[in-house]
Parts: C-alpha cells; structure tokens; sequence
C-alpha cells in the first residue's frame, strides 16, 4: 500500500474541513433562521409597544357631563399683539358670551362664543376708538367675532383638540387650537356646578383682512387667550 505524500495528506483534510463546514451549516441554518426570527418579532413588538396608546377622551367626571353657560363676570378674552417690534399690547374684550357641552365622549362635545366686537379694551380710550375704526375691527359693519366648533378630539387626559370657523372681520375661517380642561366640580348653593377652561390661539390679522400698518409697527401675529369660567345649566 503506498504511503501518502505530504501533498495528498493536505488534500485529504481540505476535503475533510469543507466537509465538516457544509455539515455544520446545514446542521446550523434553520437555528440562525430561527434566530433572526425572533429578533424581527422582538424589535417590531417593541416599535409598536413603542407607539403611545390612544386617548379615548379626556377626563370628564360623570356629573360634569352637560351643557354649560360662560360665567362673564368670572371670565377672560384676551388678545397680545407686539408693538414696533419691541414690546407686546394687552387687551381684551368686555363684553363676549358661549356655550360649552361636555359629552360623554369628545365627539359629543362642543364650544361656541360670540365676542362684542366694540368692548375692546386696551386700557387707553383713544386707542380703543381706534380699533373700532375701519383700520382694525371695524365694529359698525361687524359688530360681532365668533367661534363655532365642528370638531372636538382628545389631545390627552385634560385636553381638547378643538376645530372651529373663526368670523373676524367679515372673515370665516376654519383654525384648531388646544383647550385645557382645568375641573369641574359642584361649588355649592351659591355657584352651582363649575367647569373651567383655558385655551391660546394664535392668527395671522391678515388672514381676517386687519392688514393695516406694516408689520414693523404691529405684528402681523395676534395671540388670543380664553380663560373661561362656566355654570351648568339645570
């Protein structure tokens, strides 16, 4: 029997090696597939457990849920605007009215509120004559500014994603803003049952045609604030 050569040895373990591989591969495939697998299903269970759950509704107490009137005397409208691009003009509005329902669902609830265009207020009468002019609101001609809601959607559990037409000006237009839901709660014989609410939004006064004076002078921006205070209805 003829010996190996030292050539022939080193051929015969390259065979045997590529042997041993393609058995450990076949042997170890289905187990990385496996694998692999599993890591897929782990990391897509934990984007989607990633995703914030979705907020049904805000939460409203059971005895809050019905129709409520806009307590005046404990309630604010209120505008900021920036002058000569140095320093914000407060005001607001002394006269204004609303209704507000708190449903069961947000889909069942609304906001409406109809402002006197002529109680501006910026605590100086002569700038107050001239916002009723036809430079700013004009309130011989539009004597009102109002809000109506066509959609309420929960932001979280103490917040609403309001959608409603803004008439400013003449101008309807569709806008959506954020309304905290501060409480509500039975105040007593004296103040009935109450529900509070605070809202921002913020509109360019060229959308609703104020486009007098450049916005050098005043910012084309107007900041509106409801700080709102309601009694519900019996």
């Amino acid at each position: 029997m003829p010996i190996p050569t030292h050539a022939a040895r080193l051929q015969t373990r390259a065979i045997a090696a590529r042997s041993l591989r393609a058995g450990l591969t076949l042997a170890t495939a289905p187990l990385a597939l496996a694998a692999v697998g599993a890591l897929a299903i782990g990391f897509a269970a934990s984007v989607e457990g990633a995703r914030p759950s979705a907020i049904a509704s805000v939460d409203v107490p059971k005895a809050a849920v019905g129709t409520y009137d806009v307590d005046l005397a404990h309630s604010t409208v209120g505008f900021k605007i920036k002058h000569l691009d140095v320093a914000y003009q407060l005001g607001r509005f002394d006269k204004f009215s609303g209704k507000v329902v708190l449903g069961a669902t947000p889909a069942e609830s609304s906001v409406s509120i109809e402002l006197d265009a002529a109680s501006v207020n910026s605590n100086n009468a002569q700038r107050d004559e001239h916002l009723r002019s036809q430079d700013f609101l004009n309130a011989k001609q539009f004597p009102a500014a109002s809000f109506k809601s066509t959609k309420v959607a929960a932001k979280d559990a103490d917040t609403f994603t309001v959608t409603g037409d803004l008439d400013l000006h003449g101008v309807k237009k569709a806008v959506t803003f954020d309304i905290d839901f501060l409480g509500a709660k039975d105040a007593g014989e004296r103040f009935g049952f109450k529900a509070g609410f605070y809202g921002e939004l913020t509109i360019n006064r060229r959308d609703f045609g104020i486009d007098t004076y450049p916005n050098e002078v005043l910012s084309d921006s107007i900041e509106l604030t409801f700080a709102i205070e309601t009694n519900k209805q019996k």
